[in-house]
């Protein structure tokens, strides 16, 4: 019964704030895991699976700091931060904050962010994992 009702409780909290959460202040935060893990052709000597992976990370850093800059260039976004997981060093989140949902819908339609989005493909892990938040306290 507890569970049952710990479900319909997130299912409305996630109903609530569907298309882009936004918190009592108007903020919109979207929180984006990036996952790089290049295509590693089968039989790859080790010397080369390197070689990949480290020619994926340092693109996919400067795609990720491309992407920030274009953020702190918009003025409907508020900030920015990127993360980059300290164990694994192809794991990236992107922590931004924008006025409000019109905001963050602008961000995601500009060329440039698309542009950056396409070029990340090769060396996805899987796709961008965006997840809309507002903040509670």
């Amino acid at each position: 019964m507890l569970r049952a009702t710990l479900v319909a409780a997130g299912l409305a909290l996630s109903l609530a704030g569907s298309a882009g959460a936004q918190s009592a202040e108007g903020s919109v935060y979207a929180v984006v895991h990036v996952d790089i893990a290049p295509p590693i052709p089968p039989g790859s000597p080790p010397a080369v699976a390197d070689k990949l992976r480290s020619d994926a990370n340092a693109l996919a850093h400067t795609l990720i700091l491309e992407w920030a800059g274009a953020c702190k260039t918009e003025p409907g976004c508020l900030s920015i931060d990127v993360l980059l997981q300290r164990n694994s060093f192809n794991h990236y989140t992107l922590i931004e904050r924008f006025k409000n949902e019109r905001s963050q819908a602008d961000f995601e339609s500009l060329p440039a962010i698309r542009s950056l989005r396409d070029r990340f493909q090769p060396v996805l892990g899987g796709p961008l994992d965006q997840r809309f938040s507002a903040k509670i306290n």
